[in-house]
């Protein structure tokens, strides 16, 4: 069997390629009883400023971030609410138009270093295209493999970070398949304004059209309107959350960012 903790990941992992193949192949939620309410009660105020964020997102001339997917479990099976951190990923996102883009990825372990193979070597994940190539370096491979477009990768890269490279990225560009936010998320409304790490954000709330998820809910930038964090709720009451710092927007990128060893 299983130890405890890999267990958990396996768990975890198995909701997570349920999400990339509803994603990128389109499997819709069951028919669920509650359906007539899909369209119930519309926002348009939340359903503009989903807009909004969609067109601002795909006239940007670059984007950097770096954040964290955080994977949470409730301190108790009833809703208390209160959740702790099984789980830390770390990632940086690089996008420069038309076709430049990276995105890197790590579990970092309790003692906040990255976690380490059976070999020793770092559990990084990165994905990278340079404008003519587009390559990805797995854990379990020494040399970066060649890819055919950003659609294979955006889907490998979507089962590895928990989606983590598959939000941001899709906003930027239609050349990373699958669907957009707006476009999996139904029954969104406002629920207010909150201040998030300084910026003054709206807050909607929604629900994932598609297997494995039910509600997500997003901080927007009441001025940029750039995703500063977006949490999901699973029906077992575990919760991930992603986190979006540092954002930079419409400055040049240096073509050797676009590289594995940028930066080693």
């Amino acid at each position: 069997m299983l130890e405890g903790d890999k267990m958990e990941k396996a768990i975890k992992r198995s909701l997570m390629i349920i999400a990339v193949v509803a994603i990128f192949a389109g499997i819709t939620a069951c028919e669920c009883a509650d359906k007539h309410e899909t369209n119930k009660n519309i926002d348009e105020a939340a359903i503009a400023i989903m807009k909004q964020v969609v067109s601002h997102y795909q006239v940007l001339k670059s984007y950097q971030d770096d954040g964290e997917k955080l994977l949470l479990d409730p301190q108790s099976n009833s809703e208390t609410n209160k959740f702790i951190t099984s789980v830390t990923y770390k990632f940086i996102t690089l996008f420069q138009r038309p076709s430049q883009f990276k995105f890197e990825f790590k579990e970092i372990g309790e003692d906040g270093k990255t976690e380490k193979g059976a070999d020793g070597k770092e559990n990084i994940y990165v994905f990278w295209a340079d404008g003519k190539n587009i390559w990805s370096l797995l854990p379990i491979y020494s040399e970066p493999m060649a890819e055919k477009d950003l659609i294979k990768i955006g889907s490998e890269s979507t089962l590895y970070s928990f989606c983590s490279s598959h939000n941001i990225p899709r906003l930027l560009t239609d050349g990373f398949g699958g669907r957009r936010l707006d476009n999996i998320i139904e029954n969104i409304s406002i629920t207010g304004r909150e201040q998030f790490e300084g910026v003054e954000c709206y807050v909607l709330t929604g629900r994932i059209r598609y297997i494995g998820f039910h509600k997500i809910k997003l901080w927007i930038g009441t001025t940029d309107y750039l995703i500063r964090k977006i949490q999901e709720d699973f029906l077992d009451h575990s919760r991930w959350e992603e986190i979006h710092h540092n954002i930079k927007i419409d400055e040049i990128i240096p073509d050797s960012q676009f590289s594995y060893n940028a930066g080693k």
